[in-house]
């Protein structure tokens, strides 16, 4: 599962992160075995830094606010500058078939060198968008630059799935975000429970993430909560969306499969696949059902976390049964009422 805030540390995880920090073991307890921070994404490797770090430069994360025309401005500027420049080294790499001497041309600067990446493709948008005007406006984006977009909120997605179908744009959302609909406006609006399940059936790709745990809104795990697992709300965030219309296997590749495709790691982690890391848990029981708990959690093929060596969440669940009180056997004897 793929989740973010406070489990790993910020910047360069590998120079930042306590590998034996309590919130990391919280992570691995609920099942937790990758986390984002900024744009890296990295190991919840208990005990060690060795292979933690996954992967980083995940994606730019750019303002295309309706409510900031300046700045809206000044970035298709600087897109455009960038795509004037990818066309001229184009005609520059025909032009030095025939003429080695031809002089290559200059990179841009400032905003505009920092979004080629965006406009070659070897990176994507990462805008935050609640609101079914804003999400189109990033869709118009995408379309028109040739840029991959992934829509952070996303909070009435579910009003223009199609467009982003077509705009071949990813969502991140968080299930139980409410909005109540203004019933001053002729369209649909405001949240719904069948976000996600709309969303995959217009074939988005969707992560879904608990509220206030990504980029912002309080982030990390604690024990408060349901019976001091808090740390279950990434699987609970699954389940929400499951009584919104997503199927099981939906659900679950929201925290998996798809989370990883959507930070590009889905090569490493997010199945079960020969040639994948070995990140797995093993649980008591379903996995979107808020009665189970994480009994292993193995990342990079060594267990990080072990309920029945950590007292945890032994007050929940015991990991294994305790053991038999021989008056279990008298009583039964002695009143008649067993063999």
């Amino acid at each position: 599962a793929v989740q973010s805030g406070g489990l790993v540390g910020g910047g360069n995880p590998a120079d930042s992160t306590d590998p034996f920090s309590f919130s990391m073991t919280l992570g691995l307890a609920g099942g937790i075995t990758s986390a984002v921070t900024g744009d890296a994404v990295a190991k919840l490797s208990f005990g060690t830094l060795e292979d933690h770090l996954l992967a980083t430069n995940l994606w730019q994360s750019i303002s295309y606010d309706t409510r900031n025309p300046r700045g809206r401005a000044r970035l298709r500027d600087a897109l455009d500058e960038g795509r004037r420049h990818l066309a001229e080294k184009r005609a520059w790499e025909l032009e030095k078939r025939t003429n080695p001497e031809a002089k290559e041309p200059t990179a841009p600067r400032g905003q505009a060198g920092q979004l080629l990446p965006l406009l070659t493709g070897e990176s994507q948008a990462l805008i935050g968008a609640d609101g079914a005007h804003e999400i189109l406006q990033a869709c118009e984006l995408a379309e028109e630059y040739g840029i991959r977009v992934i829509i952070l909120g996303g909070v009435e997605a579910w009003t223009v799935a199609e467009r982003l179908g077509r705009a071949g744009a990813s969502v991140i959302l968080r299930p139980r975000q409410t909005r109540e609909p203004d019933k001053n406006l002729v369209r649909e609006n405001g949240s719904t429970i069948q976000n996600a399940a709309i969303l995959h059936a217009h074939g988005v790709p969707v992560a879904v993430t608990p509220a206030g745990s990504l980029f912002g809104g309080g982030s990390g795990i604690s024990l408060g909560g349901l019976a001091g697992r808090d740390n279950l709300h990434l699987p609970m965030a699954a389940a929400f969306a499951v009584r919104g219309g997503l199927s099981n296997a939906a659900a679950v590749r929201t925290i998996t499969l798809d989370a990883a495709r959507i930070l590009g790691v889905d090569d490493r982690v997010g199945s079960i696949d020969v040639g994948k890391d070995a990140d797995l848990i093993i649980t008591d029981g379903d996995l979107l059902s808020y009665q189970t708990g994480v009994r292993w959690t193995i990342v990079n093929g060594r267990i990080a976390y072990d309920k029945e060596k950590d007292t945890l969440f032994s007050h929940i669940r015991p990991a294994s049964p305790p053991e038999k009180d021989p008056a279990d056997d008298y009583w039964p004897r002695r009143l008649g009422d067993g063999p």
